[in-house]
């Protein structure tokens, strides 16, 4: 199994735990990805999902650039 895949697992479980429904992973719009859909109590979250193998320098919020942004919102608006 991929890092990636793993990561994914492990961002469901962690959400699912927390009350969240998925409804989709890897959803596809075009050429535009989200990594995961979820629904929970406060609504509908796009998630995006990045699995790295430690030692980690970087947060999580630094490695999803605005310009990554800009394509999940562009994607949740398909």
């Amino acid at each position: 199994m991929s890092l990636g895949r793993m990561g994914e697992d492990a961002a469901c479980a962690f959400l699912e735990q927390r009350g969240h429904t998925v409804l989709e992973r890897n959803c596809r719009k075009g050429h535009l990805e989200i990594d995961l859909v979820t629904l929970d109590t406060g609504g509908i979250h796009f998630v995006e999902v990045k699995s790295r193998v430690a030692p980690v320098s970087a947060r999580p919020e630094e490695n999803v650039t605005r310009t990554k942004q800009d394509r999940i919102a562009r994607a949740a608006l398909r």
